[in-house]
């Protein structure tokens, strides 16, 4: 006569649980990071306030962008849209962003300046005087895409009476310059959600 078993020899539930959800948190970055160029450009267009440009009596430089906000107000110079450019930054960004100019062929007696500038915040307060004291109505801002919205956010807090109409645009991407396969758009992304919060909770600035 066989003997009944006395145990279980499969593994428990308990244990397959433990086992999946390590399985899941192993291959959901993975997948995730597999499938970027799909899902990161909408979560990227979430950032971005930013329209085509219209004719403004300034157009202005913010700082960073490593040349391509730069680029992106020569060429808006170029077309016609402000007959004067206002460069931002701290010293680095302004010294290569002037380096560009002369090499755009942009004339330095239609380019004025701003080395003060340390944060988003500090340089909007710092623009809007400059375009205040400069008489200006109207300016074309350029920064990178997913930079805009925070931009946007900071500008609309900060704006007096009467505001200045602001049109924010979109810097022009390398060419051959691929963020999504690299890596450096969530990158991007990541600073600025961290970035997006701290203003929200420093300085009172809501992103939508």
């Amino acid at each position: 006569m066989m003997k009944a078993q006395s145990g279980y020899s499969g593994r428990s539930p308990k244990r397959k649980g433990c086992l999946l959800a390590a399985a899941i948190i192993f291959t959901l970055p993975l997948a995730l990071w597999a499938t970027r160029t799909g899902w990161l450009p909408l979560i990227y267009k979430l950032f971005v306030v930013a329209e085509a440009p219209q004719k403004a009596d300034f157009i202005v430089i913010l700082g960073g962008g490593e040349g391509m906000r730069a680029r992106t107000a020569a060429r808006l110079y170029q077309e016609g849209y402000a007959p004067r450019i206002l460069i931002s930054g701290g010293f680095d960004t302004y010294k290569l962003d002037t380096l560009l100019m002369a090499e755009l062929n942009i004339p330095s007696s239609d380019i004025l300046t701003n080395t003060e500038a340390t944060t988003t915040w500090s340089e909007a307060q710092q623009i809007l005087e400059i375009l205040k004291r400069e008489g200006a109505a109207s300016a074309i801002i350029v920064t990178d895409g997913y930079h805009t919205r925070r931009v946007w956010a900071v500008y609309r807090r900060l704006q007096g009476d009467p505001p200045v109409r602001l049109i924010f645009v979109q810097a022009d991407q390398r060419e051959g310059d691929d963020p999504w396969s690299d890596g450096k758009a969530l990158l991007n992304l990541e600073g600025e959600l961290q970035k997006l919060v701290f203003y929200f909770f420093r300085y009172g600035v809501f992103p939508f």
